[in-house]
């Protein structure tokens, strides 16, 4: 028979109460197996957060290894582990295990779609890296629209203009052009660098060499500097044949990366752009790039299989049910499942309208830009037609010499027609030119002159009209060959 007095209900109190004083002395002495991970994953995020990035490799792969089988109970500190974790790797050219790392963080679903984006970034960064712009084009779509789903609208941006990085290396200057123009309606400053980075990368693989100076000048004038700018600038100068200035940037490039892919660009210009090489520095300069060429074969190669896995991935149907089998079994596994699938195709069902509502505002831009882009180039032929008319009725009067002989030089430009003469307002206000270099420049314009012609004209030797040519030139960040076609362009805007 069970004791039911008073005396018995409060030993059972005082036993009780003993138990769970004892339980929590041990708890509070006993760290739960998934703490210190999830620790080390709030610190990366903190520094993160700072500008700062978390260095501890072997911290981050034991928190990545631990919070892997609790996945499920803390979602999205495990998809910021594979963030952090997995960038390490690719940024220390491991990337088969990169993308292993960040695709298992595309498997989970977290609320923090920022770092789920940033995720995707990395996994389309690997794909630029094999030169599989499509594939890293389709992947930056989604990263995209998980930052339009956090209103990160800086990220927002900064995805469009990776968007217009993979359009501009395929030379696609149309849609390139579009994508820009779109960042540039923004109106965020801070990503204003970025644009012209990308303007000079489309420059370099459409072959516009000038172009591609004009614009990392620019850059480098804003204090804006990054290593590629460099090696854009050593293949710009070594395609138009400026020998000592391309030596100059490959050389500096070489001396500041170990980037592979950079080096045998490097080795190949330092090798053919200097004349006055040994055969013998001719040799270590070519065995140096095979050795870079052998190393770059090695990470393409880790490339492509990371490629295979990434194609695979996106091929494979996902398959949950173990884990809804042992959902059911604790929480009543039909409504877990049903709520499970709901929420997601709802999730789904939102990126992807967010995704088509992209692309149909993208595609009434491109109409707009395109109109807007045919009425200027309208406009630009129309006045560079009426520059070369009037320049050519200028050279048929019969005192057109005696006219180039005028001291007033604003008066010449007058007479000669109202485009030279603002023309010589947007020289004077670059503050740069003096008014012998102007007048060279309008007798550039007006007559394909001879060096004595011009000399005659200005009272010069043609040694120093020469001179005066180049430095002219450089003054206006071109060349003495394009000079004509620069001041034309000048002309017409």
């Amino acid at each position: 028979m069970i004791p039911r007095g008073k005396g018995y209900r409060i030993l059972v109190v005082a036993v009780m109460t003993l138990w769970l004083s004892s339980l929590q002395e041990v708890c509070a002495g006993t760290l739960m197996p998934w703490s210190e991970a999830r620790e080390v994953v709030r610190e990366a995020y903190r520094m993160h957060g700072e500008g700062k990035a978390y260095e501890d490799s072997v911290s981050l792969a034991q928190a990545y290894t631990e919070l892997k089988k609790w996945k499920y109970l803390f979602p999205t500190d495990f998809v910021r582990a594979c963030y952090y974790y997995g960038r390490w790797l690719r940024a220390h050219e491991n990337p088969v295990n990169a993308m292993q790392v960040l695709l298992e963080a595309t498997h989970v679903r977290t609320k923090d779609y920022i770092i789920l984006g940033r995720v995707y970034s990395n996994i389309a960064n690997l794909c630029r890296m094999a030169n599989c712009h499509d594939l890293a084009y389709e992947i930056f779509q989604r990263s995209n629209a998980c930052f339009l789903q956090a209103g990160d609208t800086t990220l927002y941006y900064y995805g469009l203009n990776n968007l217009a990085v993979e359009t501009a290396m395929q030379q696609d200057i149309r849609r390139t052009r579009m994508l820009l123009d779109s960042i540039k309606h923004g109106g965020i400053e801070e990503i204003c660098f970025k644009t012209r980075e990308t303007e000079a990368i489309l420059y370099l693989y459409t072959q516009q060499h000038d172009s591609v100076l004009f614009a990392t000048d620019y850059l480098r004038a804003h204090g804006y500097h990054h290593i590629l700018l460099d090696l854009m600038r050593a293949q710009a100068f070594s395609s138009l044949e400026q020998n000592d200035s391309a030596l100059y940037y490959a050389n500096y490039v070489t001396s500041n990366t170990t980037n592979q892919a950079y080096l045998i660009s490097t080795y190949y210009i330092l090798s053919h752009n200097d004349k006055e090489l040994s055969n013998e520095s001719i040799l270590t300069l070519t065995s140096k790039r095979a050795d870079a060429q052998r190393a770059w074969t090695v990470i393409e190669r880790n490339l492509a299989q990371a490629m295979q896995l990434l194609q695979e991935d996106l091929e494979r149907k996902p398959n949950f049910g173990w884990l809804y089998a042992i959902i059911g079994t604790i929480l009543i596994g039909t409504i877990g499942i049903g709520i499970y699938v709901y929420r997601r195709k709802k999730q789904h069902a939102l990126l992807t309208q967010v995704i088509r509502d992209q692309q149909h505002r993208n595609a009434q831009l491109m109409t707009q830009n395109e109109h807007l882009q045919h009425e200027h180039d309208n406009r630009r032929t129309t006045a560079i037609a009426q520059i070369e008319e009037h320049c050519q009725l200028f050279r048929q009067s019969k005192d057109y010499l005696a006219q180039l002989h005028w001291n007033d030089l604003q008066q010449l430009c007058a007479t000669i027609n109202q485009h030279f003469f603002l023309l010589a307002d947007k020289l004077s206000r670059l503050g740069v030119l003096n008014e012998q270099e102007l007048r060279l420049c309008f007798l550039v314009l007006i007559g394909q002159f001879s060096d004595k012609q011009l000399a005659d004209i200005l009272n010069y030797s043609e040694k120093s009209i020469r001179t005066i040519k180049r430095n002219t030139a450089i003054k206006l960040g071109t060349t003495s060959k394009n000079m004509r076609t620069f001041l034309v362009e000048i002309a017409v805007k």
